[in-house]
């Protein structure tokens, strides 16, 4: 589980190395993102993520968010906590029904899932993003892997996720 948001820069600067690994990841590896949310501050974009998924749009739009806010800077974190309209109009610029994400943001199920999302970030000891874990055992993030003159080793980071893979993958045949 890739525990992310995307206010996040680091979370940003993780999506290709994530997107080129996921390429490659073991098969018997189910992968999913999950938001993360420290605090309500965070459950806006939570629920943005989770409104984007349940329009079927993930894999179109989750990287054209955090570019939206990192890189062009058309979405801005301080005018989204305070009014979505500019989100609403944002996704409409990206031949996504308008009214549908609308629809979806606001329903129960987004409703229920972006509350659930900061017990569940909790439950997990996530302290920071972006954070994997891993068979609901280990956690990792690219902040714990040793950097090469202040840079983070993504190539590192991710041999380093292949370990703890095969180690739960052990740990599970050798119950």
């Amino acid at each position: 589980i890739e525990f992310f948001w995307y206010g996040c820069p680091h979370c940003a600067d993780l999506q290709p190395s994530l997107k080129a690994w996921l390429k490659k990841k073991p098969a018997d590896v189910t992968f999913r993102s999950h938001p993360a949310a420290f605090n309500e501050g965070w459950t806006q974009l939570a629920r943005t993520y989770y409104a984007i998924d349940a329009i079927g749009e993930v894999e179109r739009l989750h990287q054209e968010v955090f570019d939206a806010i990192h890189k062009s800077k058309k979405l801005d974190l301080k005018v989204l906590a305070k009014d979505t309209k500019s989100l609403f109009e944002w996704v409409g610029t990206h031949k996504v029904d308008v009214k549908k994400f609308t629809d979806a943001y606001n329903s129960f199920a987004v409703d229920s899932k972006t509350k659930r999302t900061v017990d569940t970030t909790a439950a997990y000891g996530v302290d920071g993003t972006p954070a994997l874990a891993i068979d609901g055992r280990y956690l990792i993030a690219p902040h714990m892997v040793p950097a090469k003159a202040g840079a983070v080793d993504y190539e590192t980071f991710f041999r380093n996720v292949d370990q703890l893979i095969a180690l739960a993958r052990a740990q599970r045949k050798g119950k």
